[in-house]
């Protein structure tokens, strides 16, 4: 609001009119009082008509260019950029899974109809799914390379090559358990450097499990509660450059951290609902779900239709917080489940629910 003592102050509102931003405008650092645009500082000097403004995006109403005969439905519930900049999917239709560059052409697509993979002893097989919904939940790309899949209630997680040759099954395909074999429902994974994997087993048995490279159990930590180290469905999983584990604690609406023998560390509670985490390359933690309401649905989701994406720094700070319109247009959401980002700090979304889609925001500041 302008005063009559300081006519240089605008409103909030007004300020976001000056800088041009819509409502999928992700701001932080803004103050309560924003200069106008054009206004000077002591000295003479003109501020930027962005002043105040730590970051903020533009969707690419263009992005990925996919192909017309690829038809994407029943959800995208993952999405991932590898070190190359690279974009995966995980569609629940056919193609499963495909791999675009980051102007949005499509590289590689896998992921048929056909006997579900339960085993590779006899040797890497193409990575199939009976169909018609695969069940699958979240893809992940290693230092190495390799695709990984969780595939939720069919209770395994896959090591895939580039090309999609299933390499390592954990888990017993369509078998539920909580012994050192099974999984509940398997809803995220994350590698180390060395290749150990520690897989979010979410909403059955509320766990993390720690396998080795080969995939040799080593040890498992959680269970259903609201104490520190205990879960209400562990959602997604992501690692910071100092090896420290983050756990999206879904149903109870917190982000938790561990070290990697599963010692709690730290918890950030009432800011989001998480259903995916990113580490970016500060170890700040992203997040993306809906706004903290408590009104319980079935799958240990506190249900509400605000989405958001969250910035925490390692210390569990909010640095920015952003909020969307629900519908289907470009830039608005209907029901978030996966994000990534990539090197220049461009944010990929992709959604279930009502619309089956991925979303790029350019990074503008």
């Amino acid at each position: 609001m302008k005063t009559a003592n300081n006519p240089l102050v605008v409103g909030r509102r007004d300020a976001l009119k000056i800088l041009g931003l819509g409502s999928a405008a992700l701001l932080a650092g803004v103050p309560g009082s924003i200069p106008r645009a054009g206004a000077r500082e002591a000295g003479g000097m003109k501020r930027p008509p962005n002043w105040g403004l730590v970051t903020f995006y533009e969707v690419d109403a263009a992005w990925p260019k996919k192909p017309a005969e690829i038809v994407w439905s029943g959800g995208m519930p993952g999405v991932h950029v590898d070190r190359h900049d690279h974009v995966w999917i995980l569609v629940r239709s056919l193609p499963l899974v495909q791999e675009y560059d980051a102007d949005g052409q499509l590289l590689t697509a896998w992921g048929k109809k056909g006997e579900a993979v339960a085993s590779v002893a006899g040797g890497p097989v193409d990575l199939t799914f009976s169909m018609p919904n695969p069940q699958i939940h979240r893809i992940r790309v290693d230092y190495e390379g390799n695709v990984w899949i969780a595939t939720w209630r069919l209770g395994v997680v896959y090591k895939c090559s580039p090309e999609g040759k299933v390499l390592l099954v954990l888990g017993k395909y369509n078998e539920r358990g909580v012994d050192e074999a099974h999984f509940g429902d398997p809803n995220d994974m994350v590698i180390t450097r060395g290749g150990e994997v520690f897989v979010a087993d979410g909403e059955v048995n509320f766990r993390i499990v720690h396998f080795d490279p080969k995939g040799r159990f080593i040890k498992a930590w959680g269970k259903q509660g609201k104490g520190p180290g205990q879960f209400d469905c562990p959602h997604a999983i992501v690692m910071d450059s100092k090896g420290l584990l983050y756990v999206a604690d879904r149903g109870n609406t917190r982000v938790q951290v561990f070290d990697q023998d599963g010692q709690f560390l730290d918890q950030w509670p009432d800011i989001i609902v998480p259903f995916d985490l990113w580490a970016d390359g500060e170890d700040n933690i992203w997040a993306c779900g809906y706004g903290p309401l408590r009104a319980k649905s079935s799958a240990h989701l506190p249900r509400t239709d605000d989405n958001m994406i969250v910035k925490f720094d390692p210390r569990g700070k909010v640095l920015l917080a952003w909020t969307f319109t629900v519908g289907n247009k470009p830039g608005q959401l209907g029901e978030n489940h996966g994000m990534a980002l990539d090197s220049k700090g461009n944010i990929y979304v992709s959604e279930v629910g009502p619309y089956t889609r991925a979303q790029k925001f350019v990074r503008q500041s």
